[in-house]
Protein backbone atom coordinates (compact mmCIF):
# COMPACT_ATOMS: atom_id res chain seq x y z
CA UNK A 1 0.00 0.00 0.00
CA UNK A 2 1.44 3.34 -1.01
CA UNK A 3 1.00 7.04 -0.47
CA UNK A 4 1.75 9.07 -3.56
CA UNK A 5 1.71 12.78 -4.31
CA UNK A 6 0.95 14.09 -7.78
CA UNK A 7 2.70 17.40 -8.16
CA UNK A 8 0.75 20.57 -8.76
CA UNK A 9 2.89 23.72 -9.15
CA UNK A 10 0.20 25.92 -7.60
CA UNK A 11 -0.23 23.96 -4.40
CA UNK A 12 1.84 22.05 -1.88
CA UNK A 13 4.11 19.56 -3.62
CA UNK A 14 5.15 17.46 -0.66
CA UNK A 15 3.47 15.36 1.98
CA UNK A 16 4.45 13.30 4.99
CA UNK A 17 2.32 10.56 6.45
CA UNK A 18 -0.27 12.47 8.49
CA UNK A 19 -0.23 12.18 12.26
CA UNK A 20 -4.03 11.86 12.19
CA UNK A 21 -6.19 9.87 9.80
CA UNK A 22 -9.94 9.56 10.27
CA UNK A 23 -11.93 6.85 8.55
CA UNK A 24 -15.07 8.69 7.49
CA UNK A 25 -18.48 7.59 6.25
CA UNK A 26 -17.98 4.00 7.32
CA UNK A 27 -20.86 1.65 7.99
CA UNK A 28 -24.48 2.60 7.56
CA UNK A 29 -26.58 5.80 7.51
CA UNK A 30 -27.47 7.70 10.66
CA UNK A 31 -30.84 7.18 12.37
CA UNK A 32 -31.48 10.92 12.77
CA UNK A 33 -31.86 13.92 10.51
CA UNK A 34 -30.26 16.79 12.44
CA UNK A 35 -30.62 20.34 11.15
CA UNK A 36 -26.99 21.22 11.97
CA UNK A 37 -25.40 18.09 10.48
CA UNK A 38 -22.17 18.65 8.53
CA UNK A 39 -21.66 14.93 7.85
CA UNK A 40 -23.00 14.91 4.28
CA UNK A 41 -21.42 13.18 1.32
CA UNK A 42 -22.68 11.54 -1.82
CA UNK A 43 -22.52 7.77 -1.55
CA UNK A 44 -20.35 6.67 -4.44
CA UNK A 45 -18.48 3.55 -3.33
CA UNK A 46 -19.83 0.03 -3.13
CA UNK A 47 -17.68 -1.67 -0.48
CA UNK A 48 -19.52 -3.93 1.90
CA UNK A 49 -19.25 -3.36 5.64
CA UNK A 50 -16.84 -6.31 5.90
CA UNK A 51 -14.68 -4.96 3.07
CA UNK A 52 -14.53 -1.55 4.78
CA UNK A 53 -13.39 -3.19 8.00
CA UNK A 54 -10.69 -5.22 6.27
CA UNK A 55 -9.40 -2.13 4.45
CA UNK A 56 -9.23 -0.16 7.69
CA UNK A 57 -7.19 -2.95 9.29
CA UNK A 58 -4.71 -3.02 6.41
CA UNK A 59 -4.19 0.76 6.53
CA UNK A 60 -3.77 0.74 10.33
CA UNK A 61 -1.21 -2.07 10.14
CA UNK A 62 0.71 -0.22 7.44
CA UNK A 63 1.19 3.00 9.42
CA UNK A 64 1.84 2.26 13.11
CA UNK A 65 2.96 5.83 13.90
CA UNK A 66 -0.31 7.43 12.80
CA UNK A 67 -3.30 8.02 15.11
CA UNK A 68 -6.52 6.66 13.64
CA UNK A 69 -10.17 7.33 14.42
CA UNK A 70 -13.12 5.31 13.12
CA UNK A 71 -16.00 7.73 12.60
CA UNK A 72 -19.30 6.16 11.52
CA UNK A 73 -22.24 8.47 10.98
CA UNK A 74 -23.89 6.91 14.02
CA UNK A 75 -22.37 4.33 16.34
CA UNK A 76 -25.58 2.41 16.99
CA UNK A 77 -26.31 1.80 13.29
CA UNK A 78 -22.78 0.49 12.62
CA UNK A 79 -22.00 -1.60 15.69
CA UNK A 80 -19.94 -4.13 13.73
CA UNK A 81 -17.18 -1.49 13.63
CA UNK A 82 -16.86 -1.38 17.43
CA UNK A 83 -14.05 -4.01 17.57
CA UNK A 84 -11.97 -1.72 15.33
CA UNK A 85 -11.93 0.94 18.05
CA UNK A 86 -9.58 -1.18 20.13
CA UNK A 87 -7.42 -2.10 17.16
CA UNK A 88 -7.04 1.60 16.31
CA UNK A 89 -6.19 2.53 19.90
CA UNK A 90 -9.30 4.68 20.00
CA UNK A 91 -10.51 5.73 23.47
CA UNK A 92 -13.61 7.77 22.60
CA UNK A 93 -16.58 7.59 20.28
CA UNK A 94 -19.68 9.58 19.39
CA UNK A 95 -23.38 8.77 19.40
CA UNK A 96 -26.63 10.68 19.23
CA UNK A 97 -27.68 8.48 22.15
CA UNK A 98 -31.15 7.66 20.84
CA UNK A 99 -30.59 3.90 20.58
CA UNK A 100 -27.59 3.53 22.88
CA UNK A 101 -28.77 0.51 24.85
CA UNK A 102 -27.01 -1.47 27.58
CA UNK A 103 -25.64 -4.06 25.16
CA UNK A 104 -24.00 -1.42 22.95
CA UNK A 105 -22.61 0.40 25.97
CA UNK A 106 -21.08 -2.87 27.19
CA UNK A 107 -19.60 -3.57 23.76
CA UNK A 108 -17.88 -0.21 23.50
CA UNK A 109 -16.58 -0.50 27.06
CA UNK A 110 -15.14 -3.93 26.25
CA UNK A 111 -13.51 -2.40 23.13
CA UNK A 112 -11.50 -0.02 25.32
CA UNK A 113 -13.70 3.05 24.88
CA UNK A 114 -13.49 5.25 27.97
CA UNK A 115 -15.50 8.24 26.75
CA UNK A 116 -18.72 8.61 24.78
CA UNK A 117 -19.79 11.98 23.37
CA UNK A 118 -23.53 12.60 23.10
CA UNK A 119 -25.33 15.68 21.78
CA UNK A 120 -27.84 17.00 24.31
CA UNK A 121 -29.83 20.20 24.56
CA UNK A 122 -31.23 21.90 27.65
CA UNK A 123 -34.87 21.16 26.85
CA UNK A 124 -37.14 19.24 24.51
CA UNK A 125 -37.92 22.29 22.38
CA UNK A 126 -34.26 22.73 21.43
CA UNK A 127 -33.64 18.97 21.12
CA UNK A 128 -36.61 18.66 18.79
CA UNK A 129 -35.63 21.68 16.68
CA UNK A 130 -32.03 20.62 16.08
CA UNK A 131 -32.11 16.81 16.26
CA UNK A 132 -35.77 16.12 15.51
CA UNK A 133 -36.27 14.04 18.67
CA UNK A 134 -39.64 13.32 20.24
CA UNK A 135 -40.26 13.60 23.96
CA UNK A 136 -39.80 9.85 24.36
CA UNK A 137 -36.52 9.94 22.43
CA UNK A 138 -35.27 12.88 24.47
CA UNK A 139 -35.90 10.93 27.66
CA UNK A 140 -34.20 7.89 26.11
CA UNK A 141 -31.10 9.96 25.28
CA UNK A 142 -30.85 11.17 28.87
CA UNK A 143 -31.24 7.56 30.01
CA UNK A 144 -28.38 6.59 27.67
CA UNK A 145 -26.22 9.24 29.31
CA UNK A 146 -27.07 7.84 32.73
CA UNK A 147 -26.48 4.21 31.72
CA UNK A 148 -23.10 5.07 30.19
CA UNK A 149 -22.02 6.80 33.38
CA UNK A 150 -23.26 3.88 35.49
CA UNK A 151 -21.10 1.55 33.36
CA UNK A 152 -18.05 3.67 34.22
CA UNK A 153 -17.73 5.59 30.96
CA UNK A 154 -17.00 9.30 30.91
CA UNK A 155 -19.74 11.20 29.15
CA UNK A 156 -19.06 14.45 27.32
CA UNK A 157 -22.18 16.31 26.29
CA UNK A 158 -21.96 18.22 23.03
CA UNK A 159 -24.17 21.30 22.91
CA UNK A 160 -24.67 23.56 19.89
CA UNK A 161 -24.55 27.27 20.67
CA UNK A 162 -26.68 29.70 18.71
CA UNK A 163 -28.82 32.72 19.53
CA UNK A 164 -31.40 30.53 21.28
CA UNK A 165 -29.29 27.99 23.13
CA UNK A 166 -26.91 30.51 24.73
CA UNK A 167 -29.91 31.53 26.86
CA UNK A 168 -30.18 27.98 28.27
CA UNK A 169 -26.64 27.32 29.45
CA UNK A 170 -27.64 27.25 33.13
CA UNK A 171 -30.56 24.94 32.40
CA UNK A 172 -28.26 22.56 30.51
CA UNK A 173 -25.61 22.59 33.24
CA UNK A 174 -28.20 21.81 35.90
CA UNK A 175 -29.53 18.88 33.88
CA UNK A 176 -26.04 17.53 33.19
CA UNK A 177 -24.98 17.90 36.81
CA UNK A 178 -28.05 15.94 37.90
CA UNK A 179 -27.20 13.19 35.41
CA UNK A 180 -23.58 13.00 36.60
CA UNK A 181 -22.05 14.24 33.33
CA UNK A 182 -18.36 15.06 33.67
CA UNK A 183 -17.94 17.49 30.79
CA UNK A 184 -19.89 19.78 28.46
CA UNK A 185 -18.24 20.95 25.25
CA UNK A 186 -19.96 23.86 23.54
CA UNK A 187 -19.92 23.67 19.74
CA UNK A 188 -20.46 26.52 17.35
CA UNK A 189 -23.33 26.52 14.88
CA UNK A 190 -21.44 26.77 11.59
CA UNK A 191 -22.73 27.54 8.06
CA UNK A 192 -22.01 24.20 6.43
CA UNK A 193 -24.00 21.11 5.49
CA UNK A 194 -27.64 21.16 6.53
CA UNK A 195 -27.05 24.22 8.72
CA UNK A 196 -26.92 26.32 5.55
CA UNK A 197 -30.71 26.04 5.47
CA UNK A 198 -31.02 27.72 8.89
CA UNK A 199 -31.57 31.45 9.24
CA UNK A 200 -28.14 33.12 9.44
CA UNK A 201 -29.46 35.31 12.26
CA UNK A 202 -29.02 32.28 14.53
CA UNK A 203 -25.22 32.48 14.15
CA UNK A 204 -23.26 33.96 17.04
CA UNK A 205 -21.54 37.34 17.05
CA UNK A 206 -18.80 38.44 19.42
CA UNK A 207 -21.28 40.04 21.84
CA UNK A 208 -23.16 36.73 21.94
CA UNK A 209 -19.98 34.83 22.75
CA UNK A 210 -19.31 37.30 25.56
CA UNK A 211 -22.73 36.47 27.02
CA UNK A 212 -22.02 32.76 26.70
CA UNK A 213 -18.64 33.09 28.41
CA UNK A 214 -20.19 35.00 31.30
CA UNK A 215 -22.78 32.25 31.73
CA UNK A 216 -20.17 29.50 31.53
CA UNK A 217 -17.92 31.18 34.09
CA UNK A 218 -20.87 31.52 36.46
CA UNK A 219 -21.68 27.83 36.00
CA UNK A 220 -18.09 26.85 36.77
CA UNK A 221 -18.64 28.34 40.22
CA UNK A 222 -22.08 26.80 40.66
CA UNK A 223 -21.03 23.33 39.47
CA UNK A 224 -17.27 23.03 40.22
CA UNK A 225 -17.09 19.32 39.30
CA UNK A 226 -18.57 19.92 35.83
CA UNK A 227 -15.85 20.68 33.28
CA UNK A 228 -17.03 23.25 30.74
CA UNK A 229 -15.16 24.03 27.53
CA UNK A 230 -15.55 25.71 24.18
CA UNK A 231 -14.76 23.91 20.94
CA UNK A 232 -11.85 25.09 18.76
CA UNK A 233 -14.27 26.84 16.40
CA UNK A 234 -14.46 29.58 19.04
CA UNK A 235 -10.66 29.90 19.03
CA UNK A 236 -8.30 29.11 21.91
CA UNK A 237 -8.20 30.86 25.25
CA UNK A 238 -4.63 32.05 25.82
CA UNK A 239 -5.67 35.00 27.99
CA UNK A 240 -2.99 35.87 30.54
CA UNK A 241 -0.42 33.42 29.14
CA UNK A 242 3.02 34.15 27.79
CA UNK A 243 3.74 33.04 24.23
CA UNK A 244 5.77 30.07 25.50
CA UNK A 245 2.96 29.07 27.85
CA UNK A 246 0.48 29.26 24.96
CA UNK A 247 2.72 27.00 22.86
CA UNK A 248 2.93 24.49 25.69
CA UNK A 249 -0.82 24.54 26.24
CA UNK A 250 -1.52 23.22 22.74
CA UNK A 251 1.01 20.39 22.83
CA UNK A 252 -0.62 16.96 22.42
CA UNK A 253 0.45 15.89 25.92
CA UNK A 254 -1.46 18.83 27.39
CA UNK A 255 -4.49 18.77 25.07
CA UNK A 256 -5.08 15.04 25.54
CA UNK A 257 -7.46 14.73 22.61
CA UNK A 258 -7.47 13.04 19.21
CA UNK A 259 -5.27 15.71 17.56
CA UNK A 260 -1.68 14.48 17.82
CA UNK A 261 -0.07 17.32 15.88
CA UNK A 262 1.66 20.27 17.53
CA UNK A 263 -0.94 22.68 16.17
CA UNK A 264 -4.48 23.64 17.12
CA UNK A 265 -5.63 22.88 13.57
CA UNK A 266 -4.40 19.39 12.61
CA UNK A 267 -4.42 20.29 8.90
CA UNK A 268 -1.41 22.58 9.40
CA UNK A 269 1.68 21.14 7.70
CA UNK A 270 -0.46 18.36 6.19
CA UNK A 271 -1.02 16.75 9.58
CA UNK A 272 -4.51 15.39 8.88
CA UNK A 273 -6.43 13.35 6.34
CA UNK A 274 -10.05 12.30 6.49
CA UNK A 275 -10.53 9.27 4.25
CA UNK A 276 -14.08 8.44 3.16
CA UNK A 277 -14.64 4.76 2.57
CA UNK A 278 -17.78 5.51 0.54
CA UNK A 279 -16.47 8.02 -1.99
CA UNK A 280 -12.74 7.34 -1.72
CA UNK A 281 -12.21 11.08 -1.28
CA UNK A 282 -9.48 12.35 1.04
CA UNK A 283 -10.20 15.63 2.84
CA UNK A 284 -8.08 18.12 4.75
CA UNK A 285 -10.94 18.66 7.25
CA UNK A 286 -13.78 16.31 8.15
CA UNK A 287 -16.12 19.25 8.83
CA UNK A 288 -16.00 20.03 5.10
CA UNK A 289 -17.22 16.73 3.66
CA UNK A 290 -20.21 18.46 2.11
CA UNK A 291 -17.91 20.91 0.27
CA UNK A 292 -15.51 18.68 -1.69
CA UNK A 293 -14.75 21.58 -4.04
CA UNK A 294 -12.72 23.19 -1.24
CA UNK A 295 -11.81 20.24 0.98
CA UNK A 296 -10.92 17.33 -1.31
CA UNK A 297 -7.16 16.88 -1.43
CA UNK A 298 -6.98 13.55 -3.19
CA UNK A 299 -8.53 10.12 -3.41
CA UNK A 300 -8.02 6.51 -2.51
CA UNK A 301 -7.55 4.12 -5.41
CA UNK A 302 -9.34 1.06 -4.05
CA UNK A 303 -8.10 -1.30 -6.76
CA UNK A 304 -4.43 -0.48 -6.08
CA UNK A 305 -4.86 0.46 -2.41
CA UNK A 306 -2.99 3.67 -3.07
CA UNK A 307 -3.74 7.10 -1.69
CA UNK A 308 -3.21 9.89 -4.20
CA UNK A 309 -2.79 13.34 -2.61
CA UNK A 310 -2.65 16.04 -5.26
CA UNK A 311 -4.14 19.26 -3.93
CA UNK A 312 -3.46 19.79 -0.23
CA UNK A 313 -3.90 23.53 0.49
CA UNK A 314 -0.85 25.46 1.58
CA UNK A 315 -1.34 25.46 5.33
CA UNK A 316 2.34 25.38 6.17
CA UNK A 317 3.46 27.29 9.23
CA UNK A 318 5.60 29.67 7.18
CA UNK A 319 2.72 30.53 4.84
CA UNK A 320 0.21 31.04 7.64
CA UNK A 321 2.50 33.38 9.56
CA UNK A 322 2.71 35.60 6.51
CA UNK A 323 -0.73 35.30 4.92
CA UNK A 324 -3.09 35.19 7.89
CA UNK A 325 -4.98 38.46 8.05
CA UNK A 326 -7.48 40.34 10.18
CA UNK A 327 -7.63 39.23 13.79
CA UNK A 328 -5.11 36.47 13.05
CA UNK A 329 -2.37 38.57 11.45
CA UNK A 330 0.94 38.78 13.29
CA UNK A 331 0.37 42.51 13.73
CA UNK A 332 -3.02 41.92 15.39
CA UNK A 333 -2.41 38.82 17.49
CA UNK A 334 0.33 38.38 20.09
CA UNK A 335 -0.29 34.61 20.03
CA UNK A 336 -0.23 34.12 16.26
CA UNK A 337 2.95 32.03 16.37
CA UNK A 338 1.21 29.55 18.69
CA UNK A 339 -2.34 29.66 17.35
CA UNK A 340 -1.69 30.00 13.61
CA UNK A 341 -5.28 30.99 12.97
CA UNK A 342 -7.12 28.39 15.04
CA UNK A 343 -9.64 26.28 13.15
CA UNK A 344 -8.99 26.98 9.48
CA UNK A 345 -12.21 25.41 8.26
CA UNK A 346 -14.34 27.62 10.56
CA UNK A 347 -12.42 30.72 9.49
CA UNK A 348 -12.89 29.70 5.86
CA UNK A 349 -16.65 29.12 6.15
CA UNK A 350 -17.42 32.39 7.92
CA UNK A 351 -15.14 34.37 5.60
CA UNK A 352 -16.85 32.79 2.61
CA UNK A 353 -20.20 33.78 4.10
CA UNK A 354 -18.94 37.37 4.23
CA UNK A 355 -17.76 37.18 0.61
CA UNK A 356 -14.06 37.60 1.39
CA UNK A 357 -11.29 36.74 -1.04
CA UNK A 358 -8.84 33.95 -0.09
CA UNK A 359 -10.99 32.73 2.80
CA UNK A 360 -8.40 30.08 3.68
CA UNK A 361 -6.24 32.80 5.26
CA UNK A 362 -9.01 34.87 6.81
CA UNK A 363 -8.83 35.88 10.43
CA UNK A 364 -11.31 34.23 12.77
CA UNK A 365 -14.38 36.32 13.54
CA UNK A 366 -14.70 34.94 17.09
CA UNK A 367 -11.76 34.42 19.43
CA UNK A 368 -12.02 33.28 23.03
CA UNK A 369 -8.73 34.92 23.91
CA UNK A 370 -9.96 38.32 22.81
CA UNK A 371 -13.35 37.81 24.47
CA UNK A 372 -11.80 36.85 27.81
CA UNK A 373 -9.40 39.80 27.64
CA UNK A 374 -12.31 42.17 27.03
CA UNK A 375 -14.41 40.66 29.82
CA UNK A 376 -11.58 40.87 32.34
CA UNK A 377 -10.82 44.42 31.31
CA UNK A 378 -14.45 45.46 31.72
CA UNK A 379 -14.65 43.46 34.98
CA UNK A 380 -17.68 41.50 33.78
CA UNK A 381 -15.84 38.40 34.98
CA UNK A 382 -13.05 38.17 37.53
CA UNK A 383 -9.75 36.32 37.26
CA UNK A 384 -10.57 34.10 40.22
CA UNK A 385 -13.28 32.38 38.11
Amino acid sequence: MNWRLRHNPVLVVFITIPKNIDFLNVGYPCNQNCRQCFYLEERIGSLSSGEEQRLIRRIVDKYPNTTFFVYPKELTTSKEFIPLFKECGQSSTLSNGKDLDNQTIEEIAQAGIREVKITLFANLEQQSFFNGNSGEEYRSIKSSVQRSIDRGLRVTVYNILDQETICSIEELCTECSNLGVQKIEFLRLTPVGKALALDSSRLLRETDLERAVCSVEAMKKKYPTLYLSFNLKFGPNFCGLSLDEAKQKIMPSNRKNWNKTNYLCPAINCGYLGLSLKSGNAYWCFFLLSKPEISRVGFFDFSREELIVNSYPDLSTDTLRVKLRGNCSKESCFYQEACLGGCRSAAYLFAQLRGEQEPLYAGVDLCLTRVYENLYKSKRISRDN
